[in-house]
């Protein structure tokens, strides 16, 4: 994702931040979502712990920041959490709908194995053996986790970010997302 970033930026001849800012995050209302951290951003950022429970510096991934450098805040991964889920409601509704298309199948669904596990444009797609869609992506880099679930067909998404690294914010998200789904008011 690192590599794709960097060569789309310099394909637009701007920089990876200008094309996110420009392409994504304008037209989403993406407004505290960045790369570089303003006085202000960088005040409010939380700080970062690593594996080992120690302070974390923050990964400056300048060339590769698609593979992990682009910070946001809850309310911004709130916003673009609502926007794939109802896509038509925004200005990149193809875009976002091309995004969750599978473009290679990682597992099938069989016997041994209850999901089907496919990759789309920069998301996970599990599908359960009763055809439930989970489009979904996490990240950890030096000190933060985060993960994104959505369930289309319940208007349903969980996001977690969290100030430490660490294997167990997919865990907590996973389990947020079934207690979601298990007492869905709605009945569908």
């Amino acid at each position: 994702m690192g590599l794709l970033g960097y060569a789309l930026a310099v394909r637009a001849g701007k920089t990876y931040e200008e094309l996110l800012i420009e392409r994504i995050c304008q037209p989403l209302g993406l407004n505290d979502t960045v790369i570089t951290l303003s006085p202000d951003r960088r005040a409010r950022l939380a700080s970062g712990i690593s594996l080992f429970g120690l302070p974390a510096m923050n990964w400056d991934l300048r060339t590769l920041a698609g593979a992990g450098g682009i910070r946001s805040t809850m309310r911004d991964m709130l916003v673009f959490a609502r926007a794939n889920l109802s896509p038509d409601g925004t200005p990149l509704a193809e875009a976002i709908r091309l995004t969750h298309e599978p473009r290679f199948t990682v597992a099938e669904h069989d016997d041994k194995n209850p999901t089907k596990i496919e990759i789309g444009l920069g998301w996970h797609i599990t599908t359960t053996g009763d055809g439930r869609q989970v489009i979904w992506h996490n990240g950890m880099t030096g000190g933060y986790s985060s993960y994104v679930a959505l369930v289309p067909d319940k208007q349903l998404g969980v996001v977690v970010l969290c100030n430490t690294a660490s294997f167990e914010v997919d865990k907590f998200g996973n389990e947020v997302l079934k207690e979601l789904l298990a007492i869905d008011p709605a009945g569908r």
